[in-house]
């Protein structure tokens, strides 16, 4: 079924129903996802409920009794529990699927399925924002997009949706330095409250030497700060990120305030807030705004010490443990493109009361050499028993406690080379 014909059919499933049950993952892409549904479902006047979730068997869900079911930014892995429930489901996805439903009740609306890259040219919410048709939802399209590090000047679907917008007028860009910081009433403390770019020997602690060079004009400051990546070793696609596209969004505020805002949810466990902020909620915008620097300094904190410990190093990987399941998936991201050797990608590995879970990053150089990291912890996971998958750039896996040693020399054989033979 083409593209068009998916979408239509899916909103005639709206249409026809009077409460859906909405789901989506809790990071910056599903809450923006969720986001999208849930507001182009009140202006359709319909019911829902909506569940941002970390992990969760899907299957349980189907196993509810709601006449509609919309899945945001997951799914496509549990297509064939989906269609054995024999309930009506829209799946809007962006992660490499297993397959094209086969059922006349499931819509699976897929990037991949359609030519489109889930990892650089849509996201989760790109996806639902496809859906929804409504352009003033296009903040949230954008801040899915930044969440999942898919650039500011955007590509493929992304970048026509965008496109359209600002033809529109309804958003309008710029360009700008991209620090991800806390303080930015000075050059300074942004430097000294930036997550990313992570700046080694400077963020979370006095930067003194920025005080002469903000003085400076814009172009120099700009050199300034490229000199300090190029010296930590940070590879040419990791320092164009510093310079990009700043968009002013609908909501009234920029794009790179309402990604840092839903960040903050995903790394305090907040998501709900971060939803309810998107839905209008002034409580959960002052608190999220309250709580964020709070945020910005456990990570400041945690990558600090990450800078001072390093990863152990193998053939064709490099990893840490990370006590802070939170986190491990952020400082994962930044210590690949900030700290560590650009060399191999990265592994977090944190222990839980059940199981240990992997957050693995790659960098855009390495996916051109070939690295699929969605594949390689599918792999390396099914060794031990456990379960993986996700994106080239970025993936994770869950596997039993005690398998980690044996989880690491798997996905080392894979990793070390040819990627083409992943």
């Amino acid at each position: 079924m083409e593209l068009d014909e998916k979408l239509s059919k899916a909103r005639d499933l709206v249409e026809q129903s009077d409460f859906v049950r909405v789901i989506s993952h809790h990071d910056v892409d599903g809450i923006s996802a969720a986001a999208i549904i849930t507001n182009f479902l009140r202006n359709k006047k319909k019911g829902f409920l909506c569940s941002l979730l970390k992990n969760v068997e899907l299957k349980s869900i189907f196993e509810e009794e709601n006449e509609l079911f919309i899945i945001c930014d997951m799914g496509s892995a549990d297509i064939e529990s989906a269609e054995a429930s024999g309930k009506n489901i829209i799946i809007l996805d962006h992660h490499q699927p297993l397959r094209e439903s086969k059922s006349e009740k499931v819509v699976q609306i897929n990037s991949h399925l359609h030519g489109i890259n889930g990892s650089s040219e849509a996201c989760g919410s790109t996806m639902a924002y496809l859906f929804a048709g409504d352009l003033n939802l296009i903040s949230f399209m954008i801040s899915g997009a930044l969440g999942d590090r898919q650039g500011t000047e955007f590509k493929g679907l992304n970048r026509r949706l965008v496109d359209e917008a600002l033809e529109k007028k309804v958003i309008d860009k710029k360009m700008s330095l991209i620090i991800d910081c806390y303080d930015n009433k000075n050059l300074q403390r942004m430097v000294e409250s930036s997550i990313a770019p992570f700046f080694k020997g400077l963020s979370g602690r006095s930067a003194d030497v920025v005080k002469e060079i903000e003085k400076k004009s814009e172009k120099a400051i700009n050199s300034f700060l490229l000199a300090l990546l190029i010296e930590q070793g940070c590879r040419e696609d990791v320092i164009d990120d510093l310079i990009g596209y700043v968009y002013r969004l609908p909501l009234g505020m920029s794009s790179q305030e309402l990604y840092s805002l839903l960040n903050v949810c995903d790394g305090l466990d907040m998501a709900e807030k971060g939803l309810a902020m998107a839905l209008g909620d002034k409580e959960s915008y002052e608190e999220i705004v309250k709580r964020r620097e709070q945020y910005y300094k456990r990570a400041i904190a945690g990558l600090a010490s990450l800078e001072e410990k390093g990863a152990v190093k193998m053939e064709g990987l490099q990893y840490f443990y990370c006590d802070d399941l939170g986190m491990s998936g952020l400082y994962c991201g930044i210590g690949m493109r900030y700290i560590f050797d650009q060399g191999v990608p990265a592994l977090a590995l944190t222990n839980t009361k059940d199981h240990t879970k992997i957050s693995a990053r790659g960098t855009r150089y390495l996916i051109k050499k070939g690295l699929n990291l969605a594949i390689a912890m599918k792999k390396a996971a099914e060794k031990v028993n456990g379960s993986g998958g996700g994106h080239d750039i970025a993936a994770g896996a869950t596997i039993p406690l005690g398998m980690e040693e044996e989880f690491l020399m798997e996905a080392n054989r894979i990793l070390k080379g040819p990627y083409d033979q992943v």
